[in-house]
């Protein structure tokens, strides 16, 4: 058996690139090692998973009163908001602790490793509930970028296989729930699944799985796919899928049909450009491999006021004459900021006494299908936020 401490090479959290484009996994074992980049996002996700941890832990009597106050008195984040994500981390705990009276009284595990059944494929799930003929997997991300929905989510039903391998063996799993929780955007979402179907999708997949790991199968580039790919700015069948283009027409001016279909490339030729330049310059930037042709360089800045100078700047300034009043300004916090100080109740009297307001955003052209009424520059609606000064 693999040691618990290895990685494994199909993850559940990669699910959705793997099962879609299983040439991936080779192409990205076949990369030179470096060192991975670990963003400030990353590294908020990580913290607030650990006061997730936390805080479910004393909820269901896992984690002595003492030891949570350790932990509370040294938790002090490098990025992120320390208040915010114990807040969150206290939601977490209660929906967790709904879920458990809902099932009668489940037994909770946290932070639960499972194999998945599927070859080299295991991980760890934030949280498992089991009573009687259910298992309860639940996922807490801390993201408010993009909405993840538990139905049809392979890491969740990776995640469902392995508690149902696990607690078959003592009792006898009929029925699996999944949930994704998002406290950040305030989005719960929960999917139901039979044992036996999850079971039949194991057996679909599993084919796949077999080909990927003998570095098999066909590559097939797409927004969800590439997103968190390794190989993501050096993957070939990405750039011919971000390039092909048929230029096989003898007019020289684009039609206003392949026009409209460039529109729907577009986005995916951006994204794979910003991934090419982003790994161009950590490149040769921080892992010192040149790249022929180019050489990084320290940008120059934009000023800005240093906040810690600029009350002792304000006050010699007034006693230079100055009037305070031209150079000085009061604003008011961010959004973000007020719903915390006052509350979503005191935030949305504000909305209804037109404080807060959502003017109309700068035009943009989307697919037919999105939601939304199409407008022109003529548009009376933008008229209504004109400013009057």
């Amino acid at each position: 058996m693999t040691s618990p401490s290895s990685h494994a090479v199909l993850s559940p959290s990669s699910a959705h690139r793997w099962l879609a484009c299983p040439a991936s996994v080779g192409l990205v074992a076949s990369m030179p090692e470096r060192v991975e980049e670990t963003s400030a996002y990353a590294r908020e996700g990580t913290l607030a998973h650990e006061a997730a941890e936390k805080s479910a832990a004393y909820t269901f009597g896992q984690l002595p009163k003492d030891e949570l106050t350790r932990w509370l008195d040294a938790f002090a984040p490098d990025v992120g908001d320390r208040y915010e994500m114990l807040e969150h981390a206290h939601a977490w705990s209660q929906v967790l602790a709904r879920f458990e009276e809902d099932m009668g009284g489940a037994q909770v595990l946290l932070e639960q490793r499972f194999e998945t059944g599927v070859p080299n494929c295991w991980g760890t799930a934030d949280a498992v509930l089991v009573s009687g003929d259910t298992v309860h997997v639940c996922d807490f991300k801390y993201g408010q970028g993009v909405k993840v929905n538990a139905a049809g989510n392979p890491q969740m039903m990776l995640y469902a296989l392995g508690a149902l391998d696990a607690f078959s063996l003592v009792s006898e799993i009929k029925h699996v729930a999944m949930t994704i929780y998002q406290p950040r955007i305030e989005h719960l979402s929960t999917a139901h699944m039979s044992a036996s179907d999850l079971l039949a999708w194991r057996e679909e997949i599993t084919p796949v799985a077999e080909v990927a790991l003998a570095g098999g199968g066909q590559y097939a580039p797409s927004e969800s796919a590439c997103r968190f790919c390794p190989a993501q700015a050096v993957c070939r069948p990405r750039m011919e899928a971000a390039l092909a283009e048929d230029f096989g027409k003898p007019a020289d001016l684009l039609e206003m049909d392949e026009i409209g279909d460039l529109l729907h490339r577009i986005p995916a030729i951006k994204r794979w450009c910003a991934d090419v330049e982003k790994y161009a310059l950590k490149s040769a930037y921080e892992d010192g491999v040149p790249v022929p042709g180019w050489k990084p360089v320290i940008g120059k800045g934009q000023r800005k006021i240093n906040p810690d100078h600029w009350l002792a700047a304000v006050a010699q300034l007034q006693e230079e004459g100055v009037d305070a009043m031209r150079i000085t300004r009061t604003m008011p916090e961010t959004l973000g900021t007020l719903k915390k100080v006052l509350g979503a109740e005191r935030m949305a009297r504000l909305e209804d006494d037109g404080v807060i307001v959502i003017p109309p955003g700068q035009p943009k052209l989307v697919p037919e299908i999105a939601p939304g009424i199409p407008t022109d520059r003529n548009d009376s609606a933008r008229s209504d936020f004109e400013v009057p000064f």
